[in-house]
């Protein structure tokens, strides 16, 4: 395989020839026909299809395994969803179900708010889980072109959506079942109904923009916050300004329904309508995960097994971490963080051209701008590692068009020096028709990244996937008693709850010992078996007084 360039190497070679290509001659036909096709009506779904696409084969499957416990919880959110509940009963004995952001006891549930595993049911009802995050991407990727062609031109609004598509961060989010699928498309939605509000003050724009709220706030709600500030000051200038209150009401509507799914999971799961399952669920098992600076020291109110004992241990490490002291470092940590997955491993350069991206004069920009450091800043009260970039993803089509314009700039200022000049209408068409030539070039790099991405989704969940293998040639009623080795990674775990006990072919549990003849006096209909991870060996078990429960052969 030819390696692609490096990221400083290929944007270098595109300001050159870009520079070069801006001043030949180009005729008014065919400059006509690019313009039609950059400004047109098709090209936003062409860019929302091939970021589909690009996704769809990154991932591999539209029926592909979760990874991290925050795929699997969602997953299962998902899954009971869409049977119509979004508690289940709970776990036969739940301190052998016991799995990351899942609550077994009292109830089966997740503790996430219901707006992102809602959007995933219609692809849980075909069988194809990851088909809407799939479709929710090439939504976020038409939407953000749309958005980006109105803050600048179609050019550039193409060369971002691009950069936006090859960023090796940006296509490793969207292969796996994350929230920020659903939220990038709502963060952008809202954004186009804001503006489409402001062209003419129609009521249902407004309501459409407080229903991306809504549905933000069912989603994330610490995100959905943020995003409405910016929106908020605007919103209510303007209806101060032309002194239409009443327009708040059907909004005010609006954003409540979109919004009404979580009060009812909070009663089903918590018992109460205002305490959050996610509230629950940290005061619970993980109270040192709390906004704010150093470590909560409170202890967790219920017993975790090992493995997740020690990923609380990661975690309580890195909030003792999170000081104000250290802020600076840790802001300026993440924006390399970003800035390096966003940009191929070139940081630096990624930044300069952003910084030179804030200079035209586009107000749109500026606004998506302000909202993107509003996010930043709003999540610097969080401890997470610099690499969880995946908290900005919302805005990652913003920071990629500032690129974009801040290329155009560099092109528009080497092209000046090239030749004697042009006139200003001549060289503004030259250079848009060099940056959109650019773009597609570009996209040479995309089929490389996919390729390497997929392999590493591939191995990461490789050793789920030869389990789940293992798993699915069983018996149709089973239980599968799981001894991790000394060695295991608690960031993947084998644990997984069904959404429902009586009809799953295998319960996946912990091995506890000479505990697990409980569990299968429990159910003696099921087959058990014990997986030894440490030697990838699936080991028939005796049930009954005296039976082994220690993985010796039959």
């Amino acid at each position: 395989m030819i390696r692609p360039p490096s990221a400083p190497t290929a944007l270098a070679a595109l300001v050159v020839v870009t520079a070069v290509l801006a001043r030949r001659p180009i005729g008014f036909p065919a400059l006509r026909r690019l313009t039609a096709i950059l400004e047109g009506p098709i090209l936003p779904w062409v860019v929302g299809l091939g970021a589909a696409v690009a996704v769809w084969c990154t991932w591999g499957s539209l029926d592909p395994m979760p990874v991290y416990h925050d795929e699997a919880a969602y997953l299962l959110q998902a899954q009971l969803l869409a049977r119509g509940v979004i508690a289940a009963p709970p776990a036969p004995i739940p301190e052998f179900f016991q799995q990351f952001y899942v609550f077994v006891t009292p109830v089966l549930a997740s503790k996430y708010p219901p707006g992102f595993a809602l959007s995933m049911v219609p692809g849980i009802w075909l069988g194809l889980p990851a088909l809407m995050p799939i479709l929710l991407t090439g939504a976020a990727a038409g939407l953000g072109f749309v958005l980006s062609r109105r803050a600048s031109n179609g050019a550039v609004a193409l060369l971002g959506t691009v950069l936006w598509l090859i960023a090796p961060g940006n296509l490793l989010m969207h292969a796996g079942y994350f929230s920020e699928a659903l939220t990038s498309a709502l963060w952008l939605a809202g954004w186009w109904a804001l503006l489409r509000w402001r062209e003419a003050y129609r009521t249902r724009f407004l309501v459409l923009l407080a229903a991306c709220v809504g549905a933000l706030a069912m989603t994330r709600p610490f995100t959905a916050v943020l995003y409405a500030l910016p929106i908020g000051v605007v919103v209510l200038l303007d209806l101060k300004r032309r002194s239409a209150w009443r327009q708040l009401w059907p909004a005010a509507a609006g954003g409540i329904i979109a919004f009404g799914l979580l009060p009812i999971q909070n009663r089903l799961v918590t018992g109460h309508w205002s305490e959050m399952a996610y509230s629950l669920y940290t005061n619970t098992y993980l109270p040192y995960d709390r906004m704010g600076f150093g470590l909560h020291t409170a202890v967790p109110k219920a017993d975790l097994p090992p493995d997740l004992v020690a990923l609380t241990g990661y975690f309580e490490a890195i909030h003792q971490a999170h000081t104000v002291a250290r802020l600076p470092e840790t802001a300026v940590d993440r924006i390399t963080a970003l800035l390096w997955e966003l940009s191929n491993h070139a940081p630096f350069v990624f930044g300069l051209l952003a910084l030179l991206g804030l200079r035209p004069s586009f107000p749109l920009l500026r606004f998506a701008s302000a909202a993107t450091l509003v996010l930043f800043a709003g999540h610097l009260f969080y401890a997470h590692q610099a690499a969880w970039y995946i908290y900005y993803e919302e805005v990652f089509p913003v920071i990629t068009l500032l690129v974009a314009v801040g290329l155009a700039e560099v092109v528009h200022w080497t092209a000046r020096l090239a030749v004697s000049p042009l006139t200003r209408e001549s060289e503004a068409r030259r250079e848009m028709v060099a940056i959109a030539l650019a773009a597609v070039a570009m996209l040479v790099v995309l089929p490389s990244r996919v390729q390497r991405i997929r392999f590493f989704v591939s191995v990461t969940a490789e050793k789920q996937a030869r389990f789940r293998d293992l798993v699915r040639r069983l018996p149709a009623r089973s239980i599968v008693f799981v001894r991790y080795a000394p060695q295991h990674d608690e960031h993947y775990s084998l644990i997984a709850n069904p959404p429902d006990y009586t009809r799953a072919p295998a319960w996946i549990v912990y091995d506890r010992g000479e505990d697990d003849q409980r569990l299968m006096a429990l159910a003696p209909d099921r087959i058990p078996y014990l997986y030894l991870e440490a030697e990838h060996r699936l080991t028939p078990m005796t049930p009954g007084p005296g039976g082994e429960s220690s993985g010796q052969s039959r």
